[in-house]
């Protein structure tokens, strides 16, 4: 059983813990986000946003439900990730009765494995307080491919936990999680997930809950799926050259046509391709996509 331990806060990839009270929690999350709150029992979580009108994101993350009316939010990216959750809380708060505070003195580790069970009593979607104080968030597989445990608590607990409990994970690093996570064809955010895009087009569905009612944005979403699929779509790219694609994507019509973005790239494997993420017009999203400059790439949608 390979078990990898992974320093968010330490890495290239902060996350933040900011944390909801109040007797209007569940109403307010109901009424604005994506989530379907009223149904989600505590010791759950899912995927969220908070929506433009426009549909674009406003603030991404994963909710918890870890006690009656308190709310845990999950943010993984850049620091303004956090700041646009808490503006958005704060701008759309009127009336309700709900405090927010940005735990900052949370820390925060990550455990990658390839074991079959779940771990400690959670299965994709819960989340634990487990002895020691020590918060256990399941993510599931869907991310990096493997089990993906999101583990919070003060830094005098969570490292002997985690010690105690993982003694034989390896650590990962940076690129690691991003490969992980590429060949999954999952976001990350300030690269595929921007204040410019919409959940769906980066491949997020799974964070916008269907027959919820009215919320921020809802009708563009509703529109997107009547339509069967967004203008651009999240795609698996490979390059079989070692060198940076030119951006914007250019095919080789006469005259080129704009085809898209490449949002990540890895370096060369051991084959010499280059495996990265690319947003495309759903029009050109095929396999074979032929560039300006003669370069062919390999275009799957998972």
């Amino acid at each position: 059983m390979s078990q990898r331990i992974f320093y968010p806060q330490l890495q290239k990839w902060p996350s933040s813990w900011v944390h909801m009270v109040g007797a209007d929690a569940r109403d307010f999350l109901q009424r604005v986000t994506t989530v379907n709150a009223k149904i989600l029992e505590v010791g759950k979580g899912k995927k969220g946003f908070f929506l433009q009108a426009n549909g674009k994101i406003l603030a991404a993350f994963d909710v918890w439900n870890t006690a009656e009316n308190e709310f845990g939010f999950e943010v993984f990216g850049p620091e303004e990730w956090k700041k646009a959750l808490c503006s958005t809380i704060d701008q759309l708060t009127f009336a309700e009765k709900i405090e927010v505070h940005d735990v900052a003195v949370l820390e925060n580790v990550w455990i990658l494995t390839d074991e079959d069970a779940d771990g400690f009593g959670t299965t994709e979607g819960d989340t634990l307080a487990a002895p020691g104080g020590v918060r256990i968030c399941n993510h599931g597989r869907k991310d990096f491919g493997k089990l993906w445990l999101s583990l919070w608590g003060l830094k005098e607990a969570l490292g002997p936990w985690v010690a105690d409990q993982f003694p034989n994970a390896t650590e990962a690093l940076d690129i690691d999680l991003d490969e992980m996570r590429i060949r999954n064809l999952r976001p990350r955010a300030g690269l595929e997930m921007t204040f410019e895009t919409t959940p769906l087009e980066i491949g997020l569905k799974d964070g916008v809950a269907e027959n919820k009612g009215c919320y921020p944005g809802q009708e563009v979403i509703e529109r997107i799926i009547s339509l069967g699929s967004p203008a651009r779509r999240l795609c698996l790219v490979e390059v079989k050259e070692d060198r940076d694609l030119p951006q914007p994507l250019m095919n080789d019509a006469e005259p080129a046509q704009e085809v898209g973005i490449v949002t990540s790239l890895l370096g060369p494997n051991s084959q010499g391709l280059r495996l990265g993420l690319a947003l495309i017009k759903k029009i050109h999203a095929k396999e074979g996509l032929r560039l300006k400059e003669g370069q062919v790439i390999r275009v799957s949608q998972g």
